[in-house]
């Protein structure tokens, strides 16, 4: 999209319904997992526990607000743990709500497109190397850390950075 002001960004809407979708796939599965751990299957006590967490990661997912905040977490932990070559992209937040999620826009080549990043007169390992220390950094200081990398939210940027995209899934206990 484009903002009257003229700067592109991603808008990130969740589909109308998508929470009750959600909900009817989970809430299906519930009584089953509840009945056979009742019947002393260990294996689905495990499954009835995992259907909980996801229950609830799920919820948190839905509500893109939960995103908005973790990504200027990480905008802020990655300043202070000074990693130059790493971007998230900033929030509008006065566009931005529990189902919509504006976001700078960031126009580059999956980190995976080795043509196009050297197209662009870049090497990605400098960047990797750096990601991996955000990713140590994150989990072992803040106790927190993105848990979706992978090269579809990985984005190399031509101006010599690499852009970290969906913020949905973070693990630990930051803000």
């Amino acid at each position: 999209a484009r903002l009257l002001t003229g700067e592109d960004v991603a808008v990130k809407v969740l589909r109308p319904g998508v929470a009750s979708t959600v909900a009817v796939d989970l809430d299906l599965m519930d009584p089953l997992m509840r009945l056979l751990a009742e019947q002393g299957s260990d294996q689905a006590a495990v499954l009835h526990n995992y259907l909980v967490g996801l229950r609830a990661q799920v919820a948190e997912e839905l509500d893109l607000r939960n995103e908005a905040l973790a990504m200027e977490y990480f905008r802020r932990l990655f300043e202070d743990f000074e990693l130059h070559r790493l971007a998230i992209p900033r929030v509008y937040g006065e566009f931005s709500g529990r189902r919509v999620l504006v976001m700078e826009y960031f126009d580059g080549a999956p980190i995976d497109d080795l043509a196009a990043i050297e197209a662009m007169g870049l090497q990605p390992r400098p960047f990797v190397n750096e990601l991996l220390q955000a990713w140590v950094l994150s989990g072992l200081l803040a106790s927190v850390f993105h848990g979706d990398i992978h090269a579809g939210n990985l984005i190399m940027l031509p101006g010599g950075r690499l852009g970290m995209v969906d913020w949905g899934i973070v693990a630990g206990g930051g803000e």
